[in-house]
């Protein structure tokens, strides 16, 4: 009984770690690209569909990155930890530039 209910606490535990991180990554990508590129693009920073379009971008990259996290800490359980981690730092690295080229 008790093994369950650690796993219950160490599995919310994650899930809750994973949110915050997922909000994190969300806002510093949000603020990243909220600040005009060039003086010509001044004008889209006060455009409300713009802003909210740049934030809920900067959330799916969140969201995936969030995602490899959590395989990551099923998975390296069951594999080698120095094989599985440049594995798992390419794979976030190839998905957040897909979801970029996607979406940006």
């Amino acid at each position: 009984m008790k093994k369950v209910t650690y796993s219950a606490l160490y599995s919310l535990l994650y899930l809750l770690g994973l949110i915050i991180l997922y909000l994190i990554i969300g806002y510093i990508v949000e603020k990243l690209y909220s600040y005009p590129q060039q003086s010509s693009d001044a004008y889209l920073l006060y455009n409300p569909f713009v802003v909210v379009g740049k934030t809920m971008k900067a959330y799916i990259v969140g969201l995936i990155v969030s995602i490899n996290i959590l395989v990551y800490l099923f998975i390296s359980k069951r594999m080698d930890k120095f094989l599985f981690i440049p594995f798992f730092t390419i794979s976030a690295m190839l998905l957040t530039i897909f979801v970029y080229a996607l979406f940006f």
